[in-house]
């Protein structure tokens, strides 16, 4: 008994610091204002448009591609639909975290109003508001609570790492 207390409040210690952080880059996002670029803004900038290359490119832009709206979709029907024994134990509650997650970055971009960048700096075109980012949020979010559920659920030591690993990546 002890040792679950300990560990659920280690796990809410961890929420709360989180949830302390995300507060934290809220508060400073919304206090420079929707059209300010900052100099933390241009010094991120310009150390990513530094370490550039073929295959960050390419990398990048396939990671990104991973939290579109419609690879999120497909995965979700994936879950839902495939023959995997418990397939509901997965599929729905990854659907719901998508679609709230979904509700949330949505609402929060347009208290926001964050440009993007220049689309000179772009390798993927989005387009809306910038903060938060909704592919970090699904990543997160979707991915997060995924690799949670096979950790949880998956019977096999050798999928529940490959497949654990797959999600952390």
């Amino acid at each position: 008994m002890k040792d679950y207390r300990t560990r659920r409040h280690a796990f809410l210690g961890i929420i709360v610091i989180l949830a302390a952080v995300c507060g934290f880059i809220t508060w400073k996002v919304a206090a420079v204002g929707p059209d300010y670029v900052t100099a933390a803004d241009l010094t991120v900038q310009q150390w990513f448009l530094g370490i550039r290359n073929g295959f960050l490119n390419v990398a990048v832009t396939l990671l990104t591609h991973t939290t579109d709206t419609i690879t999120i979709v497909i995965l979700c029907a994936l879950l839902i639909l495939s023959p995997i024994p418990g397939r509901l134990k997965y599929g729905l509650p990854v659907t719901l975290t998508a679609l709230g997650d979904m509700a949330v970055y949505k609402v929060m971009k347009h208290i926001f109003l964050r440009q993007r960048p220049d689309v000179m700096y772009h390798l993927v075109e989005q387009g809306g508001y910038s903060f938060p980012s909704g592919h970090s949020a699904t990543s997160v979010a979707v991915y997060g609570l995924l690799f949670y559920l096979i950790r949880k659920y998956c019977k096999t030591s050798l999928a529940k790492n490959v497949l654990s690993g797959i999600c952390l990546f």
